[in-house]
């Protein structure tokens, strides 16, 4: 739509250098906003959806510039582009993201149980208990949530937080790890500190020291040793 060759070469340069900055921006926040111990699988994922996307996107236009033609391709994926660039101001990162402290933190404490697990047994079921003051609860779920997501992101399978029924102001906080290795794997490096911080303040809010449980599927043995 610009007749003019030097015109279109200067506004070529501009995106061009646009789309450098803006590739290294994605590049440099993405291995920020990752924790270490799973930052090479991440980037992985990243880099599959974004080349990914560029061959999916290359086929798209070249078959609807196929039925209609190359302006008005150019016109449609402009628009689209100006679309996404609004969607920054309405959908963008949460501030909180780049204040996070992803320091590895091995605050969970060692597991002390009656035998050792092969690392390979599993699954895993740990529940921790928490006894609160009534006038604690709301405060007190509102940070589990937090606690779980925490737990799922370092490799829970399954996740929830439990009220006893039997005996008011206990809950159970319940999550599911595939086998004890995973479990070991949390303990020792995929926590962080911004999760210690959030669990430290669920712990404050519990009258009592809270207690854990680790349960081990009694089939793993059996099915270790092919019976």
């Amino acid at each position: 739509m610009v007749p003019s060759v030097i015109v279109v070469a200067l506004v070529l340069i501009l995106a061009g250098t646009a789309w450098l900055v803006v590739l290294s921006i994605l590049n440099s926040s993405m291995q920020l906003i990752l924790p270490n111990w799973v930052r090479a699988r991440g980037l992985a994922a990243y880099m599959v959806v974004f080349m990914g996307g560029q061959a999916v996107g290359s086929l798209l236009w070249g078959g609807i510039a196929g039925l209609t033609n190359t302006a008005w391709v150019l016109i449609m994926s402009a628009i689209l582009l100006g679309v996404c660039a609004m969607s920054v101001a309405t959908w963008p990162l949460p501030p909180i993201i780049g204040q996070l402290d992803l320091t590895p933190s091995a605050h969970w404490p060692e597991p002390a149980l009656a035998f050792e697990p092969d690392p390979s047994d599993g699954p895993v079921m740990v529940l921790k208990t928490y006894q609160v003051a009534a006038e604690d609860v709301d405060s007190f779920t509102s940070l589990m949530c937090k606690v779980g997501e925490a737990q799922q992101r370092s490799g829970a399978m399954q996740w929830g937080l439990f009220a006893d029924g039997n005996a008011p102001g206990r809950f159970v906080d319940k999550f599911l790890v595939r086998s004890w290795e995973d479990h070991l794997r949390q303990h020792q490096e995929r926590n962080t500190a911004a999760d210690q911080a959030v669990q430290a303040q669920a712990e404050a809010l519990s009258n009592e020291r809270p207690t854990v449980r680790h349960l081990i599927a009694a089939t793993a043995s059996a099915r270790r040793n092919g019976k």
